[in-house]
C-alpha cells in the first residue's frame, strides 16, 4: 500500500463493472485530472492486473458475469491485500453493499446517486482508513513479534493479580505454559517472605493509574520446584480500554543476583586476604588496590589507579636488569614468582614476596597483570638472626673443650658434636644409633640412663660424674644433663 498522501494525488483507481453504460456514467461524473481509470468487466480480469500492476484503490460491482454477490468480493479479497475495495451497488442493493462492508470493503456507493465530488472524498478516505488499518496491523504484528521473541516475561493481571494474558517465554522462565497460567493469580508463585512486598507493590499499581513503578525484585517459584530471582516493573492500565489490566514485565536475574553473590565473596576475599593484590593494564598502569595494598605502602587507591605503574614502589636495592627481566617474562605470557625490596610511601624497604601472573582475554591476549604479594620482611630478619646466632653456636662449639651429646629418653645417642674426640669412649660413628647400655660398661650405663630419663620426666637439668677408662688411663667426667624438647 502507498502510503502517500492522497488530497491532491492523482489516484489509480480499478473500476470492474460489466455494465458499459454504468461504468461510463461514473468516470463521466469523476472530476477531470484527479483519477486515472483502469476498467475491466471480469472478475478474473480484475484478479489478472492486480498481480501486473498496483492500484490505489478498486471500484467492485459485485454483480458479474464470472462471479455474484458475495463471492466476488471473497475472491477478490485474496489479492487485495494491501487496497481497499469500494463496492458499487444498485438501490436496491443497500443490505448486500452493507454485507460486503461487513466482509472486508471499505465502503459502498450507490449507483447514480453521488457527485464526483463526493465520490472523490469517499475514495480518499476508504484510501486513508485502508493505509491505518495496514499500519494498525503491522504494529500488532510487530508488538506480538516482540511480546513473543521477548527475553522478558510479559504478564497481565487483573486488579487483584489475576493472570488474563501471559506471553509464550513464562514456560521458559518460569516452566509453566500461557495455558497453564492464565486464570492463574501470579501471587501463588511468590515466596512467602517476599510476598510483603508483592502485595504492596500490587495495592501501589493500582492506586496509580499510568505511571510503572520502581522495580522490585521478588523469588518466583518455577514448575520444577526451584526458586528463580525475578525483576518486575508493573504499569497500571487498568483504565485503557485495549488492556483492562496491570501490566507485569517481569525478567529472570537468577544468574545475574548469583555472580553479584560471588562477586561480593570474592570481593570480601580479596580486601580480607591479608595480602597485598592489586592489577594493572597491559601498559602497567594501576586499575585495582585491595585495602592490604593502602596498609603496606601507604597509598591510597584514588591517589594510584589510573594515575602511576608500580614503579612508584621501586628501590635501589632491585637491578635494571632484573626489572627488565621480569617484564621480559610476564609479556611473555609467563608467571613470575620470587622475592624483591620495595619501598613504601614513607620510605620504609621491605622486602616482598611476589607472584606476578599475566591475565589473558578469550582471545588469549594479555588484558593486565595480577599482582599478589606478601611482607616477608620480619621473616626475613628473624631467619639472618637465626642464621647469625647458629653461626655464633657453631663457633662456640669450636672452641670448647668438652663433648655436646643429645641422647633420647631410651638412651640412645642421637647427635654428637665431639669438639675432642679424644674425649669419647668410642668415635662417633661407632655411637650413633647405639644406646648406652651398648656402649658403657653395665654400672655407668645403668647410672647414666638413670639420669637420662630423670632429666626427661622433669625436664631439669642434673649433674652426674662418673669414671670410664679410655686406652691404659682413668678419666674422670661431669656430665650435665639438659632437657631439650
Amino acid at each position: 500500500m502507498n502510503t502517500r498522501t492522497f488530497i491532491n494525488s492523482l489516484i489509480t483507481l480499478l473500476l470492474v463493472e460489466d455494465n458499459p453504460g454504468d461504468a461510463a456514467l461514473l468516470q463521466r461524473t469523476l472530476p477531470k485530472g484527479q483519477t486515472t481509470v483502469t476498467h475491466v468487466a471480469r472478475l478474473q480480469q480484475a484478479i489478472q492486473l492486480l498481480g501486473e500492476k498496483r492500484f490505489d484503490v478498486i471500484l467492485l460491482d459485485l454483480s458479474l458475469p464470472d462471479s455474484a454477490g458475495l463471492e466476488t468480493l471473497n475472491h477478490l479479497n485474496p489479492n487485495t491485500t494491501d487496497t481497499p475495495v469500494v463496492v458499487l451497488t444498485g438501490s436496491d442493493d443497500d443490505a448486500l453493499a452493507l454485507q460486503a462492508v461487513q466482509h472486508g470493503a471499505q465502503d459502498y456507493i450507490v449507483k447514480g446517486q453521488m457527485s464526483g465530488a463526493i465520490i472523490m472524498r469517499l475514495l480518499r478516505y476508504a484510501i486513508e482508513r485502508k493505509r491505518a488499518e495496514l499500519e494498525l496491523k503491522a504494529s500488532e504484528k510487530r508488538f506480538r513479534a516482540l511480546i513473543e521473541n521477548s527475553a522478558d516475561l510479559i504478564i497481565v493481571i487483573d486488579a487483584e493479580g489475576v493472570i488474563r494474558f501471559v506471553s509464550p517465554s513464562a514456560e521458559r522462565l518460569l516452566g509453566y505454559s500461557p495455558v497453564e497460567a492464565i486464570g492463574r493469580n501470579f501471587l501463588e508463585w511468590v515466596h512467602p517472605d517476599d510476598m510483603p512486598i508483592a502485595l504492596e507493590s500490587l495495592a501501589s499499581r493500582r492506586e496509580i493509574p499510568g505511571t510503572a513503578q520502581a522495580r522490585v525484585e521478588l523469588r518466583s517459584l518455577h514448575k520444577n520446584g526451584l526458586w528463580r530471582t525475578v525483576e518486575v516493573l508493573g504499569t497500571n492500565l487498568l483504565a485503557e480500554p485495549a488492556v483492562n489490566g496491570i501490566v507485569l514485565n517481569v525478567r529472570d536475574i537468577t544468574e545475574r543476583k548469583q555472580a553479584e553473590e560471588k562477586l561480593v565473596k570474592l570481593q570480601k576475599a580479596v580486601d580480607n586476604s591479608g595480602e597485598v593484590i592489586f592489577m594493572t593494564d597491559p601498559d602497567g598502569l594501576i586499575t585495582f588496590v585491595n585495602p592490604e595494598f593502602t596498609h603496606l605502602y601507604g597509598y591510597t587507591a584514588a591517589e594510584v589507579i589510573g594515575k602511576t605503574t608500580p614503579r612508584i614502589l621501586k628501590s635501589e636495592r632491585v637491578k635494571p636488569e632484573d626489572y627488565d627481566l621480569l617484564w621480559q617474562t610476564i609479556l611473555g605470557k609467563q608467571v613470575v614468582r620470587g622475592e624483591m625490596v620495595n619501598k613504601t610511601k614513607e620510605g620504609r624497604l621491605l622486602t616482598i614476596e611476589t607472584s606476578i601472573n599475566p591475565v589473558l582475554d578469550d582471545k588469549g591476549n594479555i588484558a593486565g597483570f595480577l599482582a599478589i604479594q606478601s611482607d616477608i620482611t620480619e621473616r626475613r630478619q628473624a631467619a639472618e638472626k637465626l642464621a647469625a646466632s647458629e653461626a655464633e653456636l657453631r663457633a662456640l662449639f669450636a672452641a670448647m673443650h668438652d663433648v655436646v651429646l643429645t641422647i633420647d629418653a631410651d638412651g640412645v645417642y642421637r647427635k654428637i658434636a665431639p669438639t675432642n674426640p679424644d674425649l669419647l669412649f668410642k668415635p662417633p660413628q661407632e655411637l650413633l644409633g647405639k644406646s648406652l647400655t651398648d656402649v658403657f660398661p653395665p654400672r655407668e650405663a645403668d647410672q647414666f640412663l638413670s639420669v637420662t630419663r630423670e632429666v626427661v620426666a622433669t625436664q631439669q637439668s642434673k649433674q652426674i660424674e662418673y669414671q670410664l677408662r679410655i686406652g691404659e688411663t682413668l678419666h674422670w667426667f661431669s656430665t650435665s644433663g639438659v632437657f631439650d624438647k
